[in-house]
């Protein structure tokens, strides 16, 4: 059955793993089919960045400039950012929601666990910790979320 609903669009996903001529032919493929956007997956399943960028570009010469395109599963910033420099629009990847169940983050730097109790403290010592813009939440505010 074709796609009909007016209120979604319909991406094709360009595949080939690290391959830059396996990922340009399926992108040049997949846009032959004339899809509303277009997904790259299979690049965020253990391969360095230095083999998932080349195999990305090559994806992304192929694909649309009037449409968009998104990066499937990566989601770590350094990666997005050069992802975006190469021409992604869009992106999804569980990692945020990983780190946030298991109380990590990386505001600067490497990842560290948050723990529970600093946010029970009073605003001067949450700002020392986490900068101006967390202290101005509440106290309570901010343990909720902790």
């Amino acid at each position: 059955m074709a796609h009909q609903r007016v209120d979604q669009s319909l991406f094709g996903i360009v595949q080939g793993g690290i391959s830059t001529s396996m990922r340009a032919e399926s992108a040049r493929r997949t846009v032959d089919l004339e899809f509303d956007g277009y997904g790259i997956g299979g690049l965020s399943v253990g391969e360095t960045r230095e083999e998932m960028l080349p195999a990305l570009a090559a994806a992304l010469e192929h694909l649309p400039d009037d449409r968009p395109r998104y990066l499937m599963g990566v989601g770590d910033p350094a990666s997005m950012i050069e992802a975006i420099a190469l021409g992604v629009d869009q992106f999804d990847c569980v990692l945020q929601t990983r780190l946030g169940a298991t109380a990590r983050h990386s505001p600067r730097g490497p990842f560290a666990t948050v723990e529970r109790a600093p946010c029970r403290l009073g605003s001067a010592d949450r700002s020392e910790l986490w900068g101006a813009r967390c202290a101005r939440a509440t106290r309570a505010a901010s343990f909720g979320t902790c």
